[in-house]
C-alpha cells in the first residue's frame, strides 16, 4: 500500500516548508519522499505532495494538526498500478495564465 498526503501551505512559507520536510525526512528516502511541490492554480498556495510506502506517520500528521503555516492537508491511498487493467493517464494540461490570489481567513 502507498499513501499520500497533499499539504496545502502559505505560499511565502513555501520553499522553507519543503526544505524542513526534506531534512526531516532525509534519513528515511525508503520510506517517504516529497513527490512534488509549487504552487496552486486558483488561490496560489504553496502545495507538498508526499508520498509514504506504507500508511501515513500518525506522529507527523499531527505535527501538521499543530503547524501554523500548513493551511489544510488530506491522506489518500493511491490504487495500485494492478488496479488499472489499461493503465491510467493522469496528467492535466498546464495553463499559461496569473490568477489572483485568494484570502484564506
Amino acid at each position: 500500500m502507498v499513501q499520500d498526503v497533499h499539504i496545502t501551505c502559505r505560499n511565502e512559507t513555501l520553499q522553507s516548508f519543503v526544505d524542513a520536510l526534506e531534512g526531516q525526512f532525509a534519513g528515511q528516502r525508503e520510506e517517504v519522499v516529497v513527490v512534488d511541490y509549487g504552487y496552486s492554480q486558483k488561490c496560489v498556495h504553496g502545495y507538498v505532495v508526499l508520498e509514504w510506502i506504507e500508511e501515513a506517520d500518525e506522529v507527523f500528521l499531527a505535527q501538521l494538526d499543530a503547524d501554523e503555516s500548513v493551511i489544510d492537508y488530506c491522506v489518500y491511498t493511491v490504487p495500485s498500478a494492478d488496479d488499472f487493467p489499461f493503465g491510467a493517464e493522469l496528467t492535466v494540461p498546464e495553463r499559461e495564465q496569473e490568477y489572483p490570489a485568494c484570502d484564506t481567513d
